[in-house]
């Protein structure tokens, strides 16, 4: 070795011994323990510049209406690079190009690693909104805060708007998406009225329930599997100013559950949502929209030194005291976006003490992505050991039992409970009732479960836990959203989703070789959670 490659190695070793030995332990420490002390200067304000910037390019857009007019440019270049996939990499399945952590869900797909990847960076405009007939036309990338921004301020809103800002309406359609007007109008799926798609081969379609309605019914749930979404039509309905939301604690199950079961059959309800802090405590909230409202009641909850949409709701809990509050119609939709629902409990333990709300509650959410890109390798593996974020839809006459099993394998609170009518489609879908429309709940379980923090014994086994929540809504005739991992096995997925209609359509548009099957994507080999 010549003088000058000693010199290089021993200058190497110097610098990366305290890297190895210093910064890499302590950043380590910090972010398993206290990870809040990184989140606090880092991503908070990294999330803030970005929805900042966000917002101006959306107002931009909005002032010179020239993006929309560009999207058939944008169509004709995924168009080209699925042709170029079949003349330059034809034995490659394909992939969106986005970067797993860019999704909201916690886990990384590794698939896209191996796959040819289809750039749809570019498909982030709200392109029409039709009044006469009802309808707002889209692209993919399009996030629900952003929809909510577009179509309030003209007094029209979607049926069914769920309530994270950083949804897109591509995850709500390929994948799923439930809000708590759902009880009325269903999944998200249903209200759409057509979807722009292109296929495998590079074709672009545009299906609907009365064209072409296998493809129409097989794009929900079937996760990019079929073909890319480049725009839908969706349903709009005019909208208030308030909703009138009504809060109702209940300390007994039984009688709890009858409400609730009451509240999700009744139409004149806009929304119907609850929150289980315990087996025996609960919380109905039940909404409807209005012009009218009691001044003296009104609480703006989107505001940033605000508590806690789930912390307010338990309030009238402790009181044991039912009680009404009218809240600004696109704060009740985004009413959990500032906590993550409670997610942020874990992050930032005092995120929702009043000095930290007036000082820095300006600052959330931070956006998931970049929690994701600032998670280290160990900090992961805790992730995978000791925590629960899946939603499950279970049939309503189930939930009691539910409620039951997961205080046996989880013990995790509060829990999301939100109506669904599952509606039988003129052609079955993956998700379809065998007999008519159904009601259906969905059950929200996010956070770490008591048997995984250390007073309750940190003894968590993650693949056991899910595995036999997995098989117990099977037993059930329950779903699982694929949006986190699943432990079942292929013929277990079979059994819960029924393929029927999804095969054949893949057969007759050629996906075979050219897109992956949904359970590629989604299993626990896939996120690349071995």
């Amino acid at each position: 070795m010549t003088k000058g490659g000693v010199v290089s190695l021993l200058v190497s070793t110097l610098l990366w011994l305290p890297k190895k030995l210093i910064f890499e332990p302590i950043i380590e420490f910090a972010t398993t323990k206290y990870r809040w002390a990184l989140v606090i200067p880092i991503v908070l304000p990294m999330s803030f510049i970005f929805y900042v910037l966000t917002n101006l390019r959306n107002k931009l857009i909005y002032w010179t209406s020239s993006s929309p007019k560009r999207h058939d440019e944008r169509v004709a270049r995924v168009v080209t690079q699925v042709k170029n996939r079949e003349r330059f990499s034809p034995n490659t399945q394909m992939c969106t190009a986005r970067p797993s952590w860019h999704s909201m869900s916690i886990w990384r797909g590794v698939y896209k690693n191996t796959m040819f990847k289809v750039d749809l960076s570019s498909f982030i405009d709200v392109l029409e909104i039709n009044e006469q007939k009802q309808t707002v036309r889209v692209e993919p990338l399009v996030t629900c805060g952003q929809l909510s921004a577009t179509l309030l301020p003209l007094g029209w809103t979607c049926s069914v708007l769920p309530e994270l800002d950083d949804l897109t309406i591509g995850g709500l359609i390929a994948g799923f998406g439930v809000e708590t007007s759902s009880h009325k109008y269903g999944l998200f799926q249903y209200i759409c009225e057509s979807f722009e798609i292109v296929l495998a081969d590079g074709t672009y379609v545009k299906c609907s329930a009365e064209s072409n309605p296998e493809l129409f019914y097989s794009i929900p749930w079937s996760h990019g599997t079929i073909g890319f979404l480049v725009a839908a039509e969706i349903k709009i309905v005019r909208s208030k100013n308030f909703v009138k939301l009504s809060y109702e604690p209940f300390t007994r199950k039984e009688t709890f559950l009858k409400e609730f079961d009451a509240a999700s059959r009744d139409e004149t309800n806009d929304f119907v949502e609850a929150l289980c802090y315990s087996p025996d405590k609960y919380v109905l909230m039940k909404g409807t929209m209005t012009n009218a409202v009691e001044t003296s009641k009104v609480h703006e909850i989107g505001k940033w030194y605000g508590p806690w949409f789930y912390k307010n709701a338990e309030i009238y809990l402790d009181k044991n005291k039912a009680g009404v509050e009218y809240i600004p119609l696109r704060d009740y939709y985004h009413r959990h976006t500032r906590s993550l629902f409670w997610e942020m409990h874990d992050i930032v333990p005092f995120g929702n003490n009043i000095l930290f709300r007036l000082l820095l509650g300006w600052l959330l959410p931070p956006k998931v992505s970049f929690l994701k890109l600032t998670t280290t390798p160990r900090l992961h593996q805790i992730y995978k050991q000791k925590h629960v974020d899946q939603d499950l839809l279970i049939p309503m006459e189930t939930l009691g039992g539910f409620i039951d099993k997961s205080e046996e394998l989880f013990g995790m609170y509060p829990i999301w409970l939100c109506p669904c009518k599952i509606m039988k489609t003129p052609v079955r879908g993956l998700i379809n009732p065998d007999s008519g429309d159904e009601m259906y709940v969905d059950v929200g379980l996010y956070g770490v479960p008591r048997s995984a923090r250390p007073e309750g014994g940190d003894n968590f086994n993650t693949k056991e836990g899910h595995k036999a929540m997995e098989a117990y809504v099977r037993e059930i005739k329950g779903y699982q959203a694929l949006y986190a991992i699943t432990y079942m096995t292929r013929e277990e997925f079979y059994q819960m989703f029924d393929h029927s209609t999804y095969e054949r359509v893949r057969e007759r548009y050629h996906c075979q070789g050219a897109l992956p099957v949904i359970y590629d994507k989604v299993s626990i080999e896939a996120r690349g959670e071995n």
